[in-house]
């Protein structure tokens, strides 16, 4: 995550933000509100400190640069080790984490389809510092062209939303209480830090099989 990878810690904090299937929008969004009481805490060795989301009864989105040369998660608050058996990625610093040695009892929705606009409200949950499921609202400001980028990254979409180190990989919710994107970093308008901070994320490209085989793993 631009600006938050140099933060290493033993701890990845794993904010099980839950949703179901067959809640009204509202219903959707309380259960979001609820996650305090199912937050948890994955140690990986050497790994960096970020957050990740259950989207499955055995699996995890985060965002890909989170990911450490180890398979090996101990969740605190668990008795078992829960252990990485596939990695799913998108290309876009997204990654689903297929898992064995633990269940989530409830998880969210990810909408990949979902289109923007400017203004949109949208609110998070993820762990920022020392901190945890903290809750966060903001929304969509723009998008960025490529060809206007700094350091020629892929598009991204801009938010105007509080993160900060350790809210890598946190899932970010629009107003159907369904994931529309994951935190990737915080970005400058202009060089070295000079001008207003902005949450940016690269859009979810998974494909349906994907997720289907996130729900069914």
């Amino acid at each position: 995550m631009k600006n938050m990878n140099v933060v290493t810690s033993a701890v990845l904090a794993l904010s099980l933000l839950i949703g179901s299937h067959g809640k009204s929008p509202a219903e959707k969004i309380q259960t979001a509100h609820n996650s305090s009481k199912h937050t948890a805490q994955i140690s990986i060795t050497g790994g960096a400190y970020c957050s990740a989301t259950a989207i499955g009864p055995h699996a995890l989105l985060t965002a890909s640069h989170c990911e450490q040369p180890t398979d090996e998660l101990a969740i605190q608050g668990v008795d078992k080790t829960a252990t990485i058996v596939t990695k799913i990625r998108d290309g876009q610093d997204h990654t689903i984490y297929l898992l064995s040695g633990v269940t989530f009892d409830s998880y969210a929705t990810v909408d990949t389809n979902h289109k923007f606009y400017q203004g949109e409200p949208v609110y998070m949950f993820g762990n920022p510092g020392e901190l945890s499921d903290v809750y966060r609202t903001g929304y969509y400001a723009a998008s960025h062209d490529p060809s206007t980028m700094l350091d020629q990254a892929p598009l991204e979409n801009l938010f105007e939303l509080p993160v900060w180190h350790g809210d890598s990989g946190a899932a970010i919710y629009d107003s159907n209480g369904d994931i529309v994107e994951v935190v990737s970093g915080m970005e400058s308008s202009v060089p070295e830090g000079t001008g207003p901070l902005f949450t940016f994320t690269y859009g979810l490209k998974f494909k349906q099989s994907d997720l289907n085989k996130a729900q069914l793993f």
